[in-house]
């Protein structure tokens, strides 16, 4: 009986860490996360004005003919899996691609997608 109570301690223990530690990732990728969206100039184009990130012209860059969205509420509509695919222009909306692919690693991609998966705050209008 002992023995039982003590293997069920461990699995309990494990997984216990297991969801702490995906909790710390997910929270360090947030910030991560930022950090890539900002150093990769998706501000360029995009606000998450709910972060207080207005959209800030790149000089030399030329101003975008469309309106990109505010991504303050992405994460409402879209998943971390989703966003990935559409910033490596596997997935589109309305038919279109995003017009350009992320060129960060892997790890900078997760970030980046966790990040903006969430952001759920609707934009004040």
């Amino acid at each position: 009986m002992q023995k039982i109570v003590l293997s069920m301690g461990v699995v309990f223990a494990t997984t216990v860490s297991a969801i702490c530690f995906s909790e710390a990732a997910i929270a360090q990728g947030s910030a991560d996360g930022k950090k890539i969206f900002l150093d990769q100039k998706c501000n360029s184009c995009h606000s998450i004005t709910a972060q207080g990130i207005p959209v800030k012209q790149v000089e030399g860059e030329e101003k975008n003919e469309k309106d990109p969205p505010d991504l303050s509420a992405l994460g409402l509509e879209r998943n971390a899996d989703w966003i990935a695919k559409y910033l490596m222009k596997k997935e589109s909306i309305k038919g279109e691609k995003h017009p350009k692919k992320f060129k960060g690693n892997e790890a900078d991609l997760t970030a980046i997608s966790q990040y903006l998966e969430a952001q759920k705050t609707k934009p004040k209008k």
